[in-house]
């Protein structure tokens, strides 16, 4: 019983310990050329072509004077999952990527913005969206945030200080799920089966 006791609050202790020691990064300037976070190498930018499939979004913060959104496409139809402008901003799930897209509402407000793409570059033309995958567990603006979750930041189109702080918004991929993989296993083993039984 004692030894039970002891180990309770030890891991209490240790847990605690590393709560207090867990740095919770301000949103102003956390994407910007000189943020700590990039410096320390917490996140890093991201190097692939495309994101795909289905994933969980978090708003983390923002720090724009223009009302800027994250919104869905689908079949003509719009619909807003983060405003900047608005202080009840909840987790959105299961979204197909490929369907959202950012817009400056104050300035742009017919120009959208793919966010599964880094943008490519062109003289004089800014990147508007910049996509940073998280390398360690990290907290920004009081939002925990785990290894491997993709970090967004938009820049106000137009905007000068290139900190894409405007509206920054954090995703992970969801995964299949176990049944899907079971199946999907099973398939292959047929083909391997019915490929066995040509030859």
């Amino acid at each position: 019983m004692k030894t039970g006791i002891k180990v309770f609050v030890v891991g209490l202790f240790m847990l605690l310990a590393g709560q207090a020691q867990a740095t919770d990064y301000r949103i102003d300037g956390i994407l910007s050329s000189d943020s700590s976070i990039l410096t320390s190498g917490a996140v890093t930018s991201w190097q692939g072509t495309q994101l795909s499939g289905l994933f969980d979004f978090v708003y983390v913060g923002s720090e724009a004077g223009d009302e800027n959104i994250l919104f869905e496409l689908v079949d003509s139809t719009s619909t807003t999952i983060f405003n900047n402008k608005d202080d009840s901003n909840l987790p959105a799930n299961n979204l197909d990527i490929g369907t959202l897209y950012l817009k400056d509402l104050t300035r742009s407000s017919s120009t959208q913005y793919a966010i599964n793409i880094w943008p490519t570059s062109q003289a004089g033309v800014l990147e508007p969206v910049h996509i940073y995958q998280l390398n360690t567990a990290v907290m920004i603006n009081e939002v925990s945030l785990s290894a491997g979750m993709f970090l967004f930041g938009f820049e106000d189109p137009g905007g000068d200080d290139l900190d894409y702080d405007d509206l920054v918004f954090a995703a992970r991929a969801v995964p299949l799920p176990g049944a899907a993989i079971l199946f999907g296993s099973g398939l292959l083993g047929l083909v391997g089966l019915r490929r066995r039984q040509i030859v």
